[in-house]
């Protein structure tokens, strides 16, 4: 089973379903984008299953992955600066839009994000959000573009408060040649540079 946070298009979690994960939930935080991950998933009827997202059903049936049934996949909303807000009485009510919000006793086995820290408050926020959805024993998977290093630095003193163990792993360019510095030319056109990084997240004690 698998959360990715901040997704966006839905990128990552659609190849998490198509390379064989059962259960796939795309989570973000505004209507429109949450539409869109909707749409994303419809697009692609033939890997996938689209379920409305009804909260941590663990007796719901999931998809066969890889095998001969398909990934289901959910769409659920997640704001990362909201772990804290009083629950309502309804914990999956629809707080003004069309999308329920991720329940806070749903856990995933693994956790995906790609390009999520831009500021520091909600950066801080995640941490938090992992330590919530991330079942025991499993791992959390977080590839960036290093923007700013003290936004780095606050992430990992905040994970390390949420007994979250990080490895950070450099993104080296192995291509040499003309070839490696063309990609690096054109990575600096596009992002800026091409110093990027993977996070591998885990629970402390299950690294």
């Amino acid at each position: 089973q698998v959360l990715e946070l901040g997704a966006g298009c839905g990128l990552c979690g659609l190849y998490a379903g198509k390379k064989g994960a059962g259960r796939v939930c795309l989570t973000d935080f505004e209507e429109s984008l949450l539409k869109n991950l909707d749409k994303s998933g419809r697009l692609n009827s033939e890997d996938f299953t689209v379920r409305k997202y009804d909260g941590a059903a663990a007796d719901a049936p999931i998809g066969e992955g890889g095998g001969g049934g398909k990934c289901v996949l959910e769409v659920a909303k997640l704001d990362w600066l909201d772990l804290d807000a009083a629950p309502s009485d309804d914990a999956l009510s629809e707080t003004g839009g069309t999308f329920a919000s991720l329940d806070p006793k749903d856990a995933f086995e693994v956790i995906l994000g790609s390009d999520l820290m831009y500021e520091m408050k909600p950066s801080v926020a995640l941490p938090g959000v992992i330590r919530r959805h991330l079942r025991s024993g499993g791992t959390c998977l977080l590839a960036m573009k290093l923007r700013y290093e003290n936004i780095l630095k606050n992430f990992l003193a905040k994970a390390d408060e949420c007994n979250l163990h990080c490895e950070v792993r450099k993104v080296e360019d192995d291509s040499g040649g003309e070839s490696g510095a063309e990609a690096e030319a054109e990575a600096e056109k596009l992002f800026g540079g091409s110093k990027h990084l993977i996070l591998v997240i885990r629970h402390r004690g299950s690294e």
